[in-house]
């Protein structure tokens, strides 16, 4: 992600957690803000729309500079007013919405994602009374993670494989299972969806099998990547991938690469298997041996924590492709 967005998107952060706390409607409160950001000895935004927000309160200081100013700082305050609409609905990426399939508000997530907290950003919490919305946070939760709960508690985790573009939040909607196979991470219609798990999934602890959904795109993102793992030889290069639900991190290396046909009758059904017994696990290992494509030279154990990723193969409409994972011990 270049850098300028990704200012941008600590700017918006901020500029939310700033309206939050102040009345920008009253002139007295608008003129608290101005002098406690004057105050800092380093100069808090990082881009055009930091700068524009804080340009916004010094004119608004001002009856006289207000009157000077009247059609600038109108302007002005509709980009905040639109970028803090759209944080409302999520995280705050207004500015990249409407670019092809969705990819941009990834690409953003990934941003803030890797963004760490600097000591600018503290600061400002400190002289500003604890800004940010605390009241959202769970103890339990990651801290990386706090800022997605807050946005929309269905955030349920990350899953990342190095070296693809598998690198997505992913959602759970218990109400409605399937809502973010055609939604976004802001709950917007995209027809590209998100990552998702299966509704009736747990986390915190986390089921003996989680599956995890997500469209196979034909411009290769979602999982729509997933289909190299058909080719053994992309298996030996990419041979692990990284599953943190909100409360842990985990490493999951792949155990085994399955075809299968879920119109078929059969007494196993991957998608329905959550914590297992000792004949459920008999037939996990069962399904894999005769479904995979080709050996790993790996092979579940009973007790294994596993995670199944699972998508459209394409060989027909009910084919799956699922690349399967076992927790490794760390």
């Amino acid at each position: 992600m270049k850098i300028q967005d990704v200012n941008i998107l600590y700017d918006i952060k901020l500029i939310y957690a700033l309206n939050s706390k102040f009345n920008l409607s009253k002139q007295e409160e608008v003129d608290d803000l101005y002098k406690r950001l004057k105050r800092l000895k380093q100069f808090p935004f990082r881009s055009w729309i930091g700068s524009s927000f804080y340009q916004t309160l010094e004119n608004r200081t001002s009856y006289a500079k207000r009157r000077r100013h009247v059609a600038f700082c109108f302007k002005q305050a509709e980009i905040v007013i639109f970028l803090i609409a759209f944080f409302m609905l999520g995280i705050g990426v207004a500015y990249k919405v409407k670019e092809r399939e969705g990819q941009a508000v990834q690409e953003a997530l990934r941003g803030v994602k890797s963004e760490r907290i600097s000591e600018t950003a503290e600061t400002i919490q400190e002289e500003t009374e604890s800004i940010s919305s605390e009241e959202y946070m769970e103890l339990d939760i990651l801290q990386e993670y706090q800022q997605f709960y807050a946005a929309n508690p269905d955030f349920s985790g990350w899953i990342r494989i190095e070296g693809t573009t598998v690198d997505y939040p992913v959602l759970q909607n218990k109400e409605m299972p399937e809502f973010y196979l055609s939604h976004d991470f802001m709950k917007k219609e995209q027809r590209s969806g998100s990552v998702f798990l299966d509704g009736f999934a747990n986390t915190y602890p986390i089921d003996d099998n989680v599956v995890l959904y997500g469209h196979n795109m034909k411009n290769g993102t979602i999982f729509g990547s997933l289909k190299k793992y058909k080719d053994m030889d992309f298996f030996q290069e990419h041979q692990e991938f990284e599953f943190d639900t909100c409360y842990e991190k985990a490493l999951y290396e792949i155990v085994a690469v399955v075809v299968t046909d879920i119109s078929e009758e059969r007494d196993f059904c991957y998608y329905e298997l959550r914590n297992y017994d000792a004949a459920g696990f008999q037939q996990c290992k069962a399904f894999i041996e005769e479904e995979q494509l080709y050996k790993t030279g790996r092979q579940i154990e009973y007790g294994d924590k596993l995670v199944m990723l699972s998508t459209c193969e394409g060989t027909s409409k009910d084919s799956r492709l699922i690349v399967i994972g076992r927790r490794k011990m760390r």
